[in-house]
Order: C-alpha cells, then structure tokens, then sequence
C-alpha cells in the first residue's frame, strides 16, 4: 500500500493520500505494484492523488461568525502562508513554492519457510512545486509552465437592457397571440359565409 503526505514547516500534516492498487487504480499495466521500489509512475499517481486530496479541504476565515461566508474567506486550507511562504497579502495568483512530498510504500516479500512473509516498508521524499493557480493547488514534478492568469468573467448585463428586452419579447408575444387568433377568427367567418351563401 502507498501513502502520500504533505507536511508544513511546523511539522503538521497539511494532507495525505493513498496511492497504487490498495486505493483502486488499475494495475493491470504491471506500472503500479508493491514491490519495494517506488517509480517515477508511481510519483505521478500519488501527486495527482495529494493534489485532489488538498483541493478537497476548504477552510473559512472571517465574516460575523469567524468561519468564512458573508465577507469572509472560503480557500484551500492548504495555502503559502501557512507553509512556510509570504503572508496572505502579499501573496498572489500564481505563486509558486517547493515543497517536500514524502511516499511510503509498504510491501511484503516471502520468508522462505512455508508461506510466511515478512513485511516492509520503503520511504522517499521528492521535491515538488507547489502553484496556487485561481484559488486551488497544483503540483509539478517538474519546473511548471508560466502561469497565465484565467480571462476575467463577462462583465454582468445591463438591467435596464435586460427589462427592455423582456417587455420587447412580451409584447412581440402578445402581438402574434392577437394577430394569430384575428386570422383563424377571419377564417372562420369567411368559411361560415361560404357554407350559407
């Protein structure tokens, strides 16, 4: 079995995952198994894994009751101030830090007395780069690509355009409902005439 954790420069976990066959990857190409040796694949699945296991956690700060919302702060609990990077404030989008990532791999080998098996465990630390991209944590096994902030958001509609528009549309709707039932009335009469004369 394979874990991955995160942990900050005060020692405390910041996040830990699973990792290989044991947490429901699929195995079957032979890349992921435990056996005592932790590859470069086997890397990459467990950041992807911490990566979703960081992004889960939203911590709130602030507003009238201290825990985010109504003016608050909703983020990442995972965040540079608190691992070991600049204060809040001066910290901005696309900030990048290294941070440790340490994998712990348990495995068994067999004794060779019957079907005993002694079990064992191997750990390595791989330095990572951490980048807080629009709110959520990315991790790079590699130098990261520059960052590109996301386009800012449509700028809102006009609500005075949007009134316009709606009674435009319903009038327009009422006009064809009037217009349409003064034809098939038009219709009608001129059928009954038909049928009298």
């Amino acid at each position: 079995m394979g874990r991955v954790s995160l942990t900050g420069p005060d020692g405390v976990s910041r996040g830990s995952a699973y990792y290989g066959p044991e947490s429901g990857e699929n195995s079957s190409d032979g890349l992921l198994s435990n056996d005592g040796s932790i590859t470069e694949v086997e890397i990459s699945r467990a950041r992807e894994a911490l990566e979703e296991e960081l992004n889960r956690h939203i911590c709130g700060y602030g507003g009238p009751v201290g825990l985010g919302g109504l003016g608050g702060i909703n983020e990442v609990c995972v965040q540079p101030h608190n691992m070991g990077g600049p204060a809040r404030e001066s910290t901005p989008d696309g900030y990048s830090m290294p941070v440790t990532v340490h994998l712990r791999e348990e495995y068994s080998e067999p004794t060779g007395v019957l079907f005993f098996r002694s079990y064992r465990s191997v750990e390595r630390d791989v330095t990572m780069t951490a980048r807080w991209e629009s709110g959520r944590v990315r991790l790079y096994q590699c130098t990261p690509p520059a960052y590109t902030p996301p386009p800012p958001p449509p700028p809102a509609p006009d609500p005075v355009a949007l009134i316009a528009s709606g009674a435009s549309s319903a009038w327009q709707g009422i006009h064809d409902f009037f217009d349409g039932t003064e034809r098939v009335a038009a219709s009608a009469i001129q059928s009954l005439r038909r049928y009298f004369s």
